[in-house]
């Protein structure tokens, strides 16, 4: 509302905009008493209020006729954006209170590694096509060594990782327990020569003795396990690594190296290219969080967000297959 008297400028610093809700109620009801019902005010309150934006806006804004108030010329002329502006002030509040996952367009970024790529994605698309036909997520992998520098305004919506420190102005929640298996190809000689069954623990010395790739994001050939190998008085022998588990599912599918990977991805690789075999040790599974900036935490779209997320991860298949007859 930038209009006053002919040649005037109202700008918004002259008037109290807490006045344009009863402004609106004058214009529609056309008496102070009305209005005020219609407000939740006292009538005295509604006649100070349009005292006030009588002051404000330079202009009588009604005139008494009989028992009711008539509008001005110029109160005629604002009327209608008046109106406009009190239903877009509602519909942005209630827009913050309201979320409807079938109507709404959106995107939301998450990061993660490709540990997300095949075991959320594939899942998360199916209820997104079914209940929020409008929402785009993006999985991102940011190169964000801490995790509140990725969820900095712009970047990340949430963060899903494992061991994530917690901070002041961040929210963490536990999705899954993550159990670790060892991975070789289908026709493995050493394997099949061990006569090991799909599922059964590898012996340790058929583990040391194989040569292994290994997830390493920073090239480094010591793995979780080394401490626990150490432990035992063994080591291993690590011919490469890789930057994501993708490629280390693709190295072990095409080669005679081993690797220790999440159980939940051999799942998802389960092409008839790759068995999984329980570990020769002891070793804790790996928990997966859900970190989010507290900024995010009471939006509804935000929220529901983390309960779709939360829900498919709960629901990933996690035991190893049966074991098979052969190797």
């Amino acid at each position: 509302m930038g209009k006053g008297r002919p040649g005037e400028t109202v700008g918004i610093a002259a008037l109290d905009l807490n006045l344009l809700k009863v402004l609106d109620a004058l214009l529609r009801e056309g008496s102070t008493v009305r209005a005020a019902a219609r407000v939740g005010l006292s009538q005295p309150a509604v006649s100070a209020a349009l005292a006030r934006l009588r002051q404000s806006l330079g202009d009588p804004l009604f005139v008494r006729r009989g028992r009711g108030l008539e509008a001005t010329d110029f109160a005629r002329e604002i009327e209608p954006d008046v109106h406009r502006l009190i239903e877009d002030i509602e519909a942005v509040l209630r827009g913050k209170s309201r979320f409807d996952p079938a109507t709404e367009e959106r995107a939301f970024r998450i990061s993660g590694n490709d540990f997300f790529a095949p075991t959320l994605l594939p899942r998360l698309e199916a209820r997104l096509a079914a209940e929020a036909p409008g929402i785009v997520v993006q999985l991102i992998d940011l190169p964000y060594p801490v995790v509140t520098d990725a969820l900095a305004p712009g970047r990340a919506d949430l963060v899903l990782d494992r061991d994530i420190e917690p901070a002041e102005w961040l929210v963490r929640r536990d999705l899954i327990d993550v159990p670790l298996c060892v991975c070789a190809r289908v026709g493995h000689p050493a394997v099949a020569a061990a006569g090991l069954r799909r599922g059964r623990p590898m012996p340790l010395d058929l583990y040391c003795g194989l040569r292994h790739v290994i997830y390493s994001i920073d090239g480094s050939r010591a793995g979780i396990e080394e401490p626990l190998l150490a432990e035992l008085g063994c080591t291993r022998s690590v011919a490469q690594t890789v930057p994501d588990f993708s490629s280390a599912f693709s190295v072990v599918a095409r080669s005679d190296l081993i690797a220790l990977l999440p159980l939940h991805l051999a799942h998802s690789f389960d092409d008839g290219r790759i068995h999984v075999y329980a570990t020769p040790f002891p070793i804790a599974p790996v928990r997966v969080q859900m970190a989010w900036a507290r900024r995010s935490h009471d939006f509804p779209a935000h929220r529901w967000l983390r309960s779709l997320v939360a829900d498919i991860m709960a629901r990933l298949p996690s035991g190893f297959p049966p074991p098979a007859s052969t190797p």
